[in-house]
């Protein structure tokens, strides 16, 4: 006789056994095995003070999918772990900092600077779009850099380029000078941006 797989510690409600596995339900329905859930929560972070009735684990969004990053995420704190508060998750964000440093996840954006330079879009790349902004707004007295969309990649150098690709084919006219800075609608940027697959 087959013994079932031992429930992983933590899991009590919401799962069933189901051919000799332990799966997570979610409205009734079996969702996905526990063993993957258990995987793919290994690159995620929880913070349990941001429990919710809508986000009963605390699962802080990095972006991926429909649902926006967490404010924090776009600050740049972010690690994998369950963590009891952000106190507790910032201590060792801050002790991994040289490390992330080398991390290639990260967003590809649209900015656009109303007024200065009207019909020219930059399309790049950052790991913290926060700190793209307030920097490229250093440069301007009235603050006028803004961050029109962005989307999450696992490699955002190699997202930025497809982009830069594809907005070529756009704006014909692109040369080295013009750098990051494109002349396409609004539109055309967020649709090349969407369009990346990794």
């Amino acid at each position: 006789m087959i013994k079932p797989a031992v429930l992983p510690q933590g899991y009590t409600k919401n799962v069933a056994m189901h051919k000799g596995q332990w799966w997570y339900v979610m409205n009734g329905v079996l969702k996905q095995p526990i063993v993957q859930c258990e995987q793919r929560n290994k690159g995620r972070m929880f913070v349990r003070e941001e429990m919710t009735a809508d986000n009963p684990q605390g699962y802080i969004h990095k972006g991926k999918g429909k649902k926006p990053p967490h404010p924090y995420v776009l600050l740049g704190y972010h690690t994998p772990g369950v963590f009891k508060t952000w106190d507790e998750a910032l201590n060792k964000i801050n002790s991994e900092s040289f490390e992330k440093g080398k991390s290639t996840e990260g967003y590809v954006y649209v900015i656009n600077c109303e007024g200065a330079y009207d019909g020219w879009l930059k399309i790049g790349c950052t790991r913290f779009i926060e700190r793209r902004l307030s920097a490229l707004n250093t440069g301007s007295p009235f603050r006028d850099y803004k961050c029109l969309h962005m989307k999450f990649f696992s490699d955002r150098h190699f997202a930025e380029g497809k982009a830069h690709k594809a907005a070529k084919l756009i704006f014909t006219d692109h040369d080295k000078q013009n750098g990051e800075w494109f002349k396409v609608s609004i539109e055309q940027a967020i649709d090349i941006i969407d369009r990346i697959e990794e």
